[in-house]
């Protein structure tokens, strides 16, 4: 499975799928999003990932410090179930994940939305990974990876998408992440990080899978990162 090649043609279906309007609001919505300076106040490598402890699909308790025990974190943010380029994404990752994990690389997932519609989520894609539950972007903001939607978009959601996204996040707000990959060293560092204010461009589980791989040659004898 080639993600890359995946995303474009799922951008293409929707182009040409969307009434003009609509697609006319998405590319506003993007072009502020540019113009908000969000990617430069996402975090960076370099910088200490905030810690947290949420629930998975089943509601078990994960932390950031209980899988940073095994190994450094490739760690995902996900808009929900709703957004196709997600579920293309964590589908490609699932299919990568005995590779992460022969890596000593623990996949986590987090989207604002709900332990059942994460459930969901990882029923329909089949995810062995835990994907986790940041009911109120507490996390999201944390790793400066939250904004509000604006009226527009919600008039989209609202209408044309069907998504009541403040019941899906099961929170009443309006409140999503700019989808964002990191990896995060076993001292808590961040070591690696794709951030993109675009929703339909994604980090390729092939490419960072190469990255741990030059990084890690030696899994074996690799100590504390």
């Amino acid at each position: 499975m080639n993600l890359q090649h995946d995303l474009e043609r799922e951008r293409i279906y929707w182009l040409h799928k969307q009434p003009a309007p609509v697609s006319a609001v998405e590319r506003m919505a993007l072009d502020w999003l540019g113009r908000s300076g969000m990617e430069g106040k996402a975090l960076r490598v370099g910088e200490r990932a905030p810690g947290f402890r949420l629930p998975d699909q089943s509601g078990a308790l994960v932390s950031l410090e209980s899988r940073l025990a095994l190994g450094p974190v490739v760690l995902l943010f996900f808009r929900g179930h709703w957004c196709p380029f997600c579920s293309l994404t964590l589908r490609s990752y699932q299919k990568a994940a005995p590779r992460f994990a022969a890596l000593r690389s623990p996949l986590l997932a987090i989207s604002p939305q709900g332990a059942v519609a994460n459930g969901e989520s990882s029923q329909r894609l089949g995810t062995s990974f835990p994907l986790l539950s940041d009911v109120g972007s507490h996390v999201n903001r944390a790793y400066g990876l939250a904004y509000d939607l604006p009226a527009g978009l919600r008039a989209l959601f609202e209408g044309e998408y069907a998504t009541p996204l403040p019941e899906i996040n099961s929170d009443g707000g309006w409140t999503l992440p700019l989808p964002a990959t990191y990896v995060i060293g076993q001292d808590g560092m961040v070591l690696y990080a794709h951030v993109d204010v675009d929703f339909r461009r994604r980090q390729d589980p092939e490419e960072l899978l190469a990255w741990l791989g030059a990084r890690y040659a030696d899994v074996g004898a690799r100590g504390s990162l």
